[in-house]
């Protein structure tokens, strides 16, 4: 995947299943995020089937999830996720 697409049309969609998945076999990275505007948010990337991942954002009290084509550098998933709090923040 080339870029990012803005979020309207990326494939967020808000997650009402409960509890984050946590089965380590996958392997994941997880972050807190904090903007230089104060916002705070939480990421979480896991393999689905190499080299589809998903992606959640928990931000504002609500859970985002995101289908990804390949597997982003923990690094990536930081900027993806400041980004996509930014664009969220109210």
């Amino acid at each position: 995947m080339t870029g990012v697409v803005p979020h309207e049309d990326a494939g967020w969609s808000v997650y009402e299943g409960g509890d984050w998945h946590d089965n380590k076999d996958y392997g994941y990275s997880t972050g807190i995020i904090r903007t230089k505007l104060g916002l705070v948010g939480v990421y979480r990337q896991w393999d689905l089937e190499r080299p589809l991942t998903m992606m959640e954002i928990v931000y504002g009290g609500r859970t985002y999830r995101r289908r990804w084509d390949v597997c982003y550098s923990k690094r990536y998933c930081v900027t993806l996720a400041k980004r996509f709090i930014r664009e969220h923040a109210q």
